[in-house]
């Protein structure tokens, strides 16, 4: 259906092909007032909306986050806490003792 939508766009002037993935977008008054093909009039004022904007790009796929990551169960939330002129962490084997 995307690929026969933007055939569909094409075809009535709303986008001109600049390559084989991009299109730039025609001003609102030179699009044509033709209706769109039957699948995609319902559409229409999400595309108009769409083709107004100053910039349509590509999308984001990083997540960023404003702080560290936490563990939230309930009322509980852990965090990473930095550690600060700490002494290095050492592990001492204990040994079973027998009774």
């Amino acid at each position: 259906a995307g690929d026969a939508l933007w055939v569909e766009l094409l075809v009535l002037g709303w986008l001109t092909d600049v390559d084989a993935d991009r299109a730039a977008v025609a001003t609102k008054d030179q699009r044509s007032a033709t209706p769109l093909a039957p699948f995609a009039e319902p559409y229409r004022a999400a595309l108009e909306d769409l083709l107004e904007r100053s910039h349509i790009g590509p999308p984001q796929a990083e997540a960023t986050f404003a702080g560290p990551q936490g563990l939230r169960d309930g009322w509980l939330t852990l965090r990473v806490a930095p550690i600060t002129d700490a002494e290095p962490l050492t592990l001492t084997r204990m040994r079973k003792r027998s009774i």
